[in-house]
């Protein structure tokens, strides 16, 4: 009788570690999306901030500096751009050429 209590003891607590396991297992790797459903989730959420996108227009600064071969600026152009999206396409205007509107040549450009 008392065998069989051990057994029953043991086998009690191998199933109790295989079941934490399992478990911790489980918790540590979620089941995995069904992929046809993300990329659809992801395809939505990707028009929506296109949608955004479209309506929103910013001013954008670029500066370049040349520097000489002691690390020191020789010269700093800036350039001022407004950037506003077309069909999910970013389109930059310059506006402004180191702090000075366009002439009619670069705007046409």
């Amino acid at each position: 009788m008392l065998g069989s209590r051990f057994f029953c003891a043991a086998a009690l607590s191998a199933f109790l570690l295989l079941a934490r396991h399992t478990l911790a297992q489980q918790a540590a790797s979620p089941p995995l999306p069904d992929i046809h459903q993300l990329m659809q989730e992801v395809v939505a959420h990707q028009k929506q901030v296109d949608k955004v996108r479209e309506n929103y227009t910013y001013s954008s600064t670029q500066v370049t500096q040349d520097l000489d071969s002691n690390g020191q600026v020789k010269k700093t152009e800036t350039d001022d751009y407004e950037v506003f999206y077309v069909n999910s396409h970013e389109i930059d205007r310059e506006v402004n050429k180191d702090g000075k509107p366009l002439d009619d040549h670069d705007s046409a450009k």
